[in-house]
């Protein structure tokens, strides 16, 4: 697949019955993620009541599991298909000031803004799969 965050399955944080949850490669905003739909659709009116309801739920955790780890001040949320046309969602993650981990520093440098264009950072590969190993513990 061609869409940033899709390539590199070291990034995988869980795998759902439905969906697939994965860290974006740029963490401009820590916590980003994507979570894609596991079989191939393009469209939100082709979801299933099962896959809907799964989305959510992992909506719900994923807010849960970010608000114990950085405490995000907002969300935003965006389904694209420009790139990339398999129905997936952005988690976006918002902080009005900035956050630490790993000795990095995270700043929200469009907070109050559309979260894109979202700044490049240079991918620390490292700090990415510290990133995600935080969030798969908190997720169980």
């Amino acid at each position: 697949m061609g869409m940033d965050g899709f390539r590199d399955n070291s990034l995988n944080i869980k795998k759902f019955r439905y969906w697939t949850l994965i860290l974006h490669e740029n963490q401009s905003y820590l916590g980003r993620a994507i979570c894609y739909l596991n079989q191939y659709k393009e469209d939100m009116a082709e979801l299933s009541r099962e896959e809907y309801l799964e989305l959510l739920k992992i909506i719900k955790l994923y807010q849960k599991v970010l608000t114990k780890l950085w405490q995000p001040d907002w969300w935003n949320y965006a389904r694209q298909g420009n790139c990339e046309p398999r129905l997936h969602f952005h988690f976006v993650p918002r902080y009005q000031k900035a956050r630490a981990f790993e000795e990095k520093k995270f700043t929200d440098r469009r907070w109050g803004k559309n979260y894109v264009p979202a700044l490049k950072r240079k991918i620390d590969k490292k700090v990415n799969q510290k990133i995600k190993l935080a969030i798969k513990a908190e997720l169980g």
